[in-house]
């Protein structure tokens, strides 16, 4: 059964009072609208003890004698840095019966020691300045530094020490200075360069000169390609130049021709030129050619805008095949390309796009 609330002085004076009038005990309960019982012993103690105050209890025994008391108090003058649960765990290993960490804390609140967090820095105020009651801190600073390396083939490349913020345009820097040179120090001309999508990286500034780099290997290797082309199949390859079409809007130049029907179309794609053309169509979702599963042939994606390059080129020349060349470090490829005769409706699209659109924008 809960314990009820004691009556206030107020309460008891007033019972008192009523029952000196003459009331009984009845009448001052429901006067007071408190319980018969709780006025019967509040006139009890009253006539017992001569005053209206509750007796004095007796209490809960402490579960701590004076030495333990002393010893807890001792133990945390001696190190401020111990917590309550270790000086209980402290004081428990003595005792046959342990005590709570609560207890430990009531014995040095009881002796003046408050908990506190530890101060890094020291306060005037109180012992929070005291050596004991601090702790220890080292402060660093002076700056940093940042810089910009490479490594490849168990080497290191440049190590360059960059100063202030990296931009686009410093980074662009450190492309054609350190990157592309180190690559080619440690690798050799047919490296990979990879790098992680940082704004800096794959900034129009950055992608543009990476991808002129990826030009330039396709137009040194485009003879090399052409000379490979020639030993394996015989056929000379001619420069023809540019091929206009009847109204004289739309210009086509292969990059070569081997016949009056046949023209050739030469690729050397930079990002797999350390792989075989079966191995880039296979693992790159993106390339141009695609790789049938089941008869293991190449075709080019008609959705590529190389497809759409070949069909204008056998549209303007008036070849009906295309030879597409593709050359890799490690292999080349000769794939023919048929023309579609219902492209040929593109013809009119683009030149109405250049005479009405694109025409009276640049005059």
């Amino acid at each position: 059964m809960a314990r009820k609330r004691e009556l206030s002085s107020e309460t008891r004076q007033s019972i008192l009072v009523l029952r000196n009038e003459g009331n009984s005990m009845r009448e001052i309960a429901k006067k007071l609208k408190i319980s018969y019982t709780g006025v019967y012993y509040s006139l009890q103690r009253t006539a017992q003890t001569g005053s209206n105050q509750s007796r004095k209890r007796s209490g809960r025994p402490r579960c701590t004698t004076e030495q333990e008391d002393k010893y807890i108090r001792v133990s945390s003058l001696r190190n401020r840095h111990l917590t309550g649960p270790q000086l209980t765990s402290s004081l428990n290993s003595t005792r046959k019966t342990p005590v709570s960490t609560s207890t430990v804390k009531r014995r040095l609140r009881d002796s003046g020691l408050q908990g506190r967090v530890a101060k890094k820095k020291p306060c005037r105020t109180n012992e929070k300045m005291l050596e004991e009651c601090l702790t220890p801190s080292v402060k660093h600073g002076g700056g940093n530094v940042m810089v910009w390396g490479c490594f490849g083939a168990g080497k290191v490349g440049d190590l360059y020490r960059v100063k202030g913020i990296l931009n686009k345009e410093g980074y662009h820097s450190i492309l054609q200075r350190h990157a592309i040179p180190s690559g080619q120090r440690l690798i050799g001309a047919n490296f990979i360069l990879q790098q992680d999508n940082d704004p800096k990286h794959t900034s129009k500034l950055c992608k543009n000169y990476l991808e002129q780099k990826a030009c330039d290997w396709g137009i040194t290797h485009k003879a090399t390609a052409k000379q490979d082309y020639t030993k394996i199949t015989g056929l000379v390859v001619q420069e023809r130049g540019v091929f206009l079409s009847n109204s004289g809007l739309l210009g086509a130049s292969p990059d070569g021709t081997v016949s009056d029907e046949c023209i050739i179309e030469v690729k050397c794609p930079w990002s797999v030129k350390n792989l075989t053309v079966r191995q880039a169509a296979a693992e790159k979702g993106d390339f141009f050619l695609q790789l049938d599963g089941e008869s293991g042939s190449l075709t080019l994606r008609p959705t590529h805008p190389y497809w759409h390059q070949i069909q204008g080129n056998l549209q303007l020349t008036g070849a009906s095949t295309c030879h597409l060349v593709v050359w890799t470090l490690s292999d080349l490829v000769i794939l023919p390309v048929l023309k579609d005769p219902t492209w040929a409706r593109n013809i009119d699209v683009l030149e109405t796009f250049y005479k009405d659109i694109f025409l009276p924008k640049i005059l």
